[in-house]
C-alpha cells in the first residue's frame, strides 16, 4: 500500500491484523497495530483490540492475551 501511495484506514488495519492472526504472524500483527496508532494516528476500536486478543490467543500466548486485555484503555 505504501508503494502504491494508498492510505489505509481502520478497516484496512482490522483486516490485516485478522489475516495475521489466521496465518500465525503474531509479530507482524503487533507491528501493524503499532503502525496504525503511531504512523497513521488511528485510534483502535474494540474490534481492533478483539483482533489483537485473537492474534495473541491463537498463538497460545494466553497469559499475554490476558495482560493485553488488562491494559486496554477501554473495557470489554
Amino acid at each position: 500500500m505504501r508503494k502504491g501511495h494508498v492510505e489505509p484506514n481502520d478497516i484496512t488495519f482490522l483486516c490485516v491484523i485478522s489475516a495475521c492472526s489466521h496465518s500465525g504472524f503474531v509479530e507482524k500483527g503487533h507491528n501493524y497495530f503499532t503502525i496504525m496508532r503511531e504512523e497513521y494516528n488511528l485510534e483502535p476500536s474494540m474490534d481492533h483490540y478483539g483482533a489483537m486478543v485473537d492474534l495473541i490467543g491463537r498463538a497460545g500466548r494466553l497469559s499475554e492475551a490476558w495482560n493485553f486485555i488488562d491494559n486496554m484503555p477501554i473495557r470489554p
